[in-house]
Formats: structure tokens, C-alpha cells, sequence
């Protein structure tokens, strides 16, 4: 009865700093933002300070149950958008009701729940209570430590997918996750558990696979491997337990059936503009090949070599409560190793493959910090309440070291342009209605202000198909006076310190366009010589490179010299242009119609000279 008491004690204790932890982190974060940036207002630090702004158009579509959006009036949209309906739908649901200060509280919010989730998956290996709480805010501040750390030939750079305020990966996407690995290791625990947990594994399950489906293979295998452990564990599971099993499939299937229909009729350029692949026998060989040779990477001999060497010193304590669990994390770092191998074998496409190697050396990376902490707790059980305290003071204080030192980097001129630009929209409301920008970031902050008449728009915002972004891409240029030799200019291939990419084609179409040794656009070879050698060296997993073959660059330019500017355009009542982009030095603006205004320093902006109240 004492222990039940002094545990239940511990817990809310426990509770009660993870709250004040996530209390603190919030509040110091955003009283630095709003310190140092005194002039933004919320719009301009949400489309600033929350990293991953693209996801904002996919909520308001939510709210708005909008699921095919064009934002063009010339181009209407046929499809659907595939948005992942589940990782936005808590900000929707939250904007919805209370408005953009929901994006500050569900900081706090996701914070605690990660937090919480950990102490919880910490406490079925029998933690200390306070070493379960230092545990969980050092993998919250792990990453950052990493960053600060250099050692020779040795760089880790993916952990911040791990857990970090990028909305809505991974701060909503590790809460699947995590709470998927907590129901897993219940799951691996108890010979029975109940209905509720076995729909909770199917509703974290279906939560993972519409909103990151590379965690939602993770979870897939090691509950795979735990359920054939409980089969040959009891021969008698499957007619024990088959009613929960068809609950937790029928929960899974419910969950992905509405984002399967929105798959169904999306349009299918956007599975282009994503980056997915079809895999042929030849394709899978070469992924396969690649993930094999990686195993062997000195990197990944390193980390594997130490997270083996640190199951087996567990396992030499020879306490049979560790043999159990050891069990368990090794299945977990076999799920984590297996799985890109297990996925490019059975699935008939894939994108973005790099996910799975970060994930595989995260999820490496986890286990072997939880056995050095699983010895450390062998070694010193006493750790005291004080030493939480330290450890929070310690945590917290870095943390916003680190922030505030990121937050001096930001670009003050480019907040200060944005702000004018609220300021200048705010005071013209009714005037400004149609907007030419090519600028992400501009198109996020017209639609928060609820703009949404565009004359040209960013391809993943939209469900327009390629043929509908390349004319309207090209009307708008036209309409610029970008010269023929200027749009050759503006597609041509740029090389970068370790990647083609061009910021342009990127707008226009994504990774329709990208080039590695495993693919080109149509598999062409159609490059130049620099180029192709380029990609034939360039691994199989760089998505992120974008190189359009000359064939293609031939063709925009025929689409582009071929097309007049129709009659009818409509003159959008705002242009505004990064200054140092090739589309605003190409320019030529008609200043009969339009007049700049001044006082920008890194936008080009102009209004239709039509507002006279504006111009003058």
C-alpha cells in the first residue's frame, strides 16, 4: 500500500515538472521572439519562427474542408490535394476555434504530451522517477547537444527529426510515434492486454501511416515481431485474443479510409511533384544494393558496434528484468534497421527514401542512449529530486541558448519587409485583392490574411495539374517582360555547394524534375556532360537534387516564345519579387501601370497605379 502511494506520489511529482519544463521552454521562447522582434506581429512570427510554413495552406484547406485548391480563377481544379489530413487536423481543429495564437499553446501542448510519453515509456524498464524525467528532457535536448558536438569524420545531422517545433514533422509525428513505441512495449510486456489498448495500437497505427509513413513501418515491424513472439509464446494467442485483432484492424481501416479516398481521386501530377518512384526489378536491385553497402558504412559500424556492445553489458548484470527488455530494444533496432530493406521490397513505389536511413540512424541512436541509461540507473538508483531540478535548470537553460543564438541569425531586414508589406496590405484592405508573387512565403502570409487570389501559385499548394502550373507560370512571366533568353536563364540547371537545384523549377513542380543515380524526369540522359556525370555519381537517395533534362528546357521555351499574353489577363492589383531572384532581375514592368514602392529593402513591391491613394 506504501509503495502504491510513494509511486503514485512520484508521478505527479513527475507530471508537475514536465509541465513546468514545457511551461518555461514555451513561454522563454516566445518572450525572446517577441522581445527581439518587437515589431512582428503574429502572423510574421508564425510565418518566421514555426518552421515548415508550407503546411499552413493544407490547415486552412482542412478548415475550410477545401480539397481541391487552386487559387487561380483561369485554372480550376479538377482533383483532389492528398494533404495528411491527421497531422494538421489538431492545429485545425484549434485555429478553428481559438485562432493563430493555437500554433504558441500547442507548443506547450505537444511538448507535455511528448514529454509525458516518454517518462512513461522510461518507467516499464523500472527508472528511478527522477532519472525517468532527466531521460526524456535529455532526448528533448539531444539534438541540440549533437549540433554542438564535432568530432573527426564523425557528423550527425538528421536528429532533429527526432523531436523539434517543425510543424507538423516532428512535432506531431514523433507524438504518433512515440505513443505507437509505449503501446508496443505494453503489447511485448503482458501475455492479456485489453480491448481499449488493442484499439489504441490500431488507432496509432492508422494515425502513423496517413501522417509519416516511414514511422509507420517502423511500428508495423516490431509489432509484427512481438505479435510471432506471442504466437510461438502460446500457441493458443490467435483464438484467444482474435476478436481484438479484427477491433484493432477495423480501427486501423477506418482511420485510413478517408485519406484512401482523397488519395483516389488527387491529382496524379502530384505524385510527380512528390518525388515517388516507381520501383522496377532493376530500381529495387540498385535501392537494395545501396541500403546493403550503407550497412557497412563506418558511420553506421560505429553506431551499431556500440549499441550492441551496450545491450551486451546490460546483459552481463545478469538482472533478468534487463534480459527481458533487452529483448525488446534489440527488436526495435532490428525494426529500424530492416526497415527501408523491407519496404523497397514490397512496395511498388517510393519517395523521399532518405527518411528511412534518418530514421534508421535515430532510432540506432535511441536504443543505445537508453541502455547507457538503463546502466547508469543500475549504478546510481538514488538519484534524488535536487538532481531534476539541476538537470531542468541545465536543459532549459540550453535550450534557449541555442534558440536565441538561431534567432539572432534570422534575416531582420527580410521580418522588417514582411512587416512593411502587412502593414501596407492592412491599410489598403479593399484594394488589394489579386496578388502576382513567386515568393512561398508571401503566398503563406496573403492566405493567413485570408488573400487568396493569385494569379500564379506555388505547386504544393495547389491541385492543379503540370500543364495548368506551366501556363499560368509562363502568363505571369509574360506579363513581367521576361524576355525569351531570360526564361532560358531562369530554367537552366544551378549547381550549388553539393546539389543541383533551382528554386524556380522547384516552385513550378517540385521534384517532378529530380535527378540521381536511380532516376531522372522519364529516365532521360539528356544532360550535359558535367551534369550527367554528376548524377550518375550522386546517391540514390537524393531526392532533394533537381535537374531538368534539355529536351524539357527546349520544350517550356517553345510553350513560352509560342504563347501572347491574352487580352483578358487581369492586372493583379499587387507584384512583389525577391529582389535578388533571377525572375525580378529579368523583369520589365510596365511603370504606366504600375508604381514601385520604396521603401522595401530586400521585395521588390509595386501596386496598380490604379490605387492612386497608394502611389501617391
Amino acid at each position: 500500500m506504501n509503495f502504491t502511494k510513494n509511486k503514485i506520489t512520484k508521478n505527479i511529482s513527475n507530471n508537475f515538472l514536465i509541465l513546468l519544463f514545457s511551461f518555461l521552454v514555451i513561454f522563454i521562447k516566445w518572450l525572446i521572439s517577441f522581445y527581439y522582434f518587437q515589431n512582428d506581429n503574429l502572423i510574421n512570427k508564425l510565418i518566421f519562427d514555426i518552421e515548415d510554413f508550407y503546411y499552413y495552406p493544407h490547415i486552412i484547406n482542412l478548415i475550410e474542408f477545401d480539397f481541391s485548391p487552386d487559387y487561380l480563377n483561369n485554372f480550376p481544379s479538377q482533383n483532389s490535394l492528398p494533404i495528411p489530413i491527421y497531422s494538421i487536423f489538431i492545429h485545425a481543429f484549434f485555429i478553428k476555434l481559438f485562432g493563430f495564437v493555437s500554433f504558441i499553446f500547442l507548443e506547450f501542448l505537444c511538448l507535455y504530451l511528448y514529454l509525458l510519453i516518454l517518462v512513461n515509456f522510461f518507467s516499464r524498464f523500472d527508472l528511478n522517477q527522477n532519472i525517468a524525467f532527466i531521460s526524456s528532457i535529455f532526448f528533448f535536448i539531444l539534438p541540440i547537444i549533437i549540433s554542438y558536438i564535432k568530432l573527426p569524420y564523425l557528423s550527425i545531422t538528421n536528429l532533429e527529426n527526432l523531436y523539434s517545433f517543425r510543424f507538423p514533422r516532428p512535432l506531431i509525428t514523433s507524438l504518433f510515434f512515440f505513443s505507437g513505441l509505449y503501446l508496443s512495449i505494453i503489447f511485448y510486456e503482458f501475455k492479456k492486454i485489453n480491448t481499449i489498448k488493442y484499439i489504441l495500437i490500431g488507432t496509432t497505427l492508422g494515425l502513423t501511416f496517413v501522417s509519416y509513413y516511414y514511422n509507420f513501418v517502423h511500428l508495423s515491424l516490431i509489432f509484427l515481431f512481438i505479435f510471432i513472439l506471442k504466437i510461438f509464446d502460446d500457441k493458443n494467442y490467435l483464438k484467444k485474443n482474435y476478436k481484438n485483432i479484427f477491433i484493432s484492424t477495423i480501427a486501423f481501416i477506418c482511420l485510413i479510409i478517408p485519406f484512401l479516398i482523397l488519395i483516389n481521386y488527387s491529382e496524379p501530377d502530384y505524385f510527380s511533384m512528390i518525388g515517388v518512384i516507381s520501383l522496377d526489378l532493376e530500381k529495387r536491385i540498385e535501392l537494395l544494393t545501396y541500403l546493403f553497402k550503407k550497412l557497412f558504412d563506418y558511420k553506421f559500424v560505429i553506431m551499431i558496434f556500440s549499441t550492441v556492445f551496450s545491450i551486451f553489458t546490460l546483459l552481463r548484470l545478469d538482472i533478468k528484468i534487463f534480459k527481458k527488455k533487452m529483448i525488446y530494444l534489440s527488436l526495435f533496432l532490428i525494426s529500424g534497421v530492416i526497415s527501408p530493406f523491407f519496404f523497397v521490397i514490397i512496395s511498388p513505389s517510393i519517395s523521399e527514401i532518405y527518411h528511412f536511413l534518418n530514421w534508421t540512424v535515430i532510432i540506432c541512436i535511441f536504443v543505445f542512449v537508453t541502455n547507457i541509461i538503463l546502466i547508469f540507473n543500475f549504478y546510481f538508483n538514488n538519484i534524488t529530486k535536487v538532481y531534476s531540478f539541476i538537470f531542468l535548470s541545465l536543459f532549459l537553460f540550453l535550450f534557449q541558448f541555442n534558440y536565441y543564438q538561431n534567432i539572432k541569425n534570422s534575416d531582420i531586414l527580410l521580418r522588417e519587409d514582411f512587416s512593411r508589406l502587412q502593414t501596407l496590405i492592412d491599410r489598403n484592405n479593399k484594394e488589394l485583392n489579386q496578388i502576382m508573387t513567386f515568393i512561398p512565403r508571401v503566398q503563406v502570409m496573403m492566405m493567413l490574411k485570408n488573400k487568396r487570389k493569385f494569379s500564379t501559385i506555388e505547386s504544393s499548394f495547389s491541385s492543379l495539374n503540370f500543364d495548368q502550373l506551366e501556363k499560368s507560370f509562363i502568363i505571369n512571366l509574360k506579363f513581367l517582360g521576361v524576355e525569351k533568353e531570360s526564361f532560358i536563364n531562369i530554367l537552366e540547371n544551378k549547381k550549388s555547394s553539393w546539389r543541383y537545384n533551382n528554386e524556380i523549377l522547384r516552385y513550378l513542380s517540385w521534384y517532378r524534375y529530380q535527378a540521381n543515380s536511380l532516376v531522372t524526369f522519364n529516365n532521360s540522359d539528356d544532360f550535359t556532360f558535367k551534369e550527367l556525370e554528376h548524377i550518375k555519381n550522386s546517391r540514390p537517395t537524393l531526392a532533394q537534387q533537381i535537374i531538368i533534362p534539355r529536351n524539357e528546357i527546349k520544350r517550356l521555351t517553345n510553350l513560352y516564345q509560342n504563347y501572347s499574353l491574352k487580352s483578358n489577363f487581369v492586372r493583379p492589383d499587387l507584384i512583389v519579387l525577391d529582389k535578388k531572384s533571377e525572375i525580378s532581375f529579368y523583369s520589365n514592368i510596365n511603370l504606366n501601370y504600375y508604381c514601385k514602392i520604396e521603401m522595401f529593402k530586400l521585395l521588390d513591391v509595386y501596386v496598380l497605379m490604379s490605387n492612386k491613394n497608394i502611389c501617391h
